[in-house]
C-alpha cells in the first residue's frame, strides 16, 4: 500500500516524522519516545551512520519512554530499510531486518533503575537481527514501536505467518525478509501504533 493512500485512524491526534512519511505517513500523537542504542551511544534522529561501523553489527539496546506508562504494558519492535535494494529501484521494500516482541516495559523501568530481572535479552525475536547492508546509494533503516494488544505473543506462530511453515528459532532467511508491510501485520496481528519510531541513515560503500 502506498503511503499517499494510508488511512489515518479517526479521532486519534497525529504527527508526521519529516524523513521517512512516505514510509510511515503518521504517528499517533502522544509522549511516547523510542530509544536506540548502539554501541552504548544513542541514535539521534536522522542520522547518517558509517556502514561498517563496528556496533551496527549487533542488536542496538532498546528503550521506551516514559517509564511510567510503559511498566504496565508489553511492546513490538520492527526495524525495516523501505530504499532496498536501490532507493533508485526499492523492489524488495520493506526489506525486515529485525522483529522482536513481548518486551517488557516494566523490565525496561527494572533495567533504568538498576534492578534488572531479564537482563539485556528483553523480549523474543521472531526475525533475528540483520545488520544494515545497502548494496547501492543511501539507505534509511527505520525502527516503529508498537503495544501489543496482548501481554505474550507467540513467537512461533508469528513466525509460520510469516514464512507460511513452522520455522524452529528466529527467521533468519532473507526471502521472508524481503516486501514486508508493517501497515497490514500490524492490523494482522494487533498491534496498537507506530507510537514512536526511530531512523538513522547508510550509504553503501561506492
Amino acid at each position: 500500500m502506498e503511503a499517499s493512500h494510508a488511512q489515518q485512524p479517526a479521532g486519534v491526534p497525529q504527527h508526521v516524522v519529516s524523513g521517512i512519511n512516505d514510509v510511515v505517513p503518521f504517528l499517533e500523537q502522544g509522549t511516547w519516545e523510542l530509544v536506540i542504542k548502539y554501541g552504548g551511544e544513542v541514535i539521534s534522529q536522522g542520522e547518517h551512520i558509517p556502514v561498517d561501523t563496528p556496533a551496527l553489527s549487533k542488536p542496538p539496546q532498546l528503550d521506551i519512554r516514559p517509564h511510567d506508562l510503559a511498566q504496565g504494558r508489553s511492546f513490538s519492535v520492527i526495524m525495516i530499510d523501505p530504499d532496498a535494494p536501490d532507493p533508485e529501484n526499492p523492489s524488495a521494500k520493506e526489506w525486515l531486518h529485525w522483529y522482536r516482541v513481548n518486551i517488557s516495559g516494566l523490565e525496561l523501568l527494572r533495567i533504568a533503575s538498576g534492578h534488572a530481572v531479564k537482563g539485556p535479552g528483553n523480549g523474543e525475536d521472531v526475525v533475528e537481527y540483520s545488520p544494515p547492508h545497502p548494496v547501492s546509494g543511501t539507505h534509511r533503516y527505520i525502527f516503529l514501536l508498537y503495544a501489543q494488544e496482548h501481554e505474550h505473543q507467540r513467537p512461533s506462530l508469528l513466525r509460520m505467518h510469516l514464512t507460511d511453515h513452522a520455522v524452529e528459532g528466529p527467521v533468519t532467511i532473507g526471502l521472508h525478509r524481503m516486501c514486508f508491510d508493517h501497515r497490514a501485520w500490524a492490523t494482522r496481528h494487533d498491534l496498537h501504533g507506530p507510537l514512536a519510531c526511530s531512523y538513522f541513515y547508510t550509504r553503501a560503500h561506492t
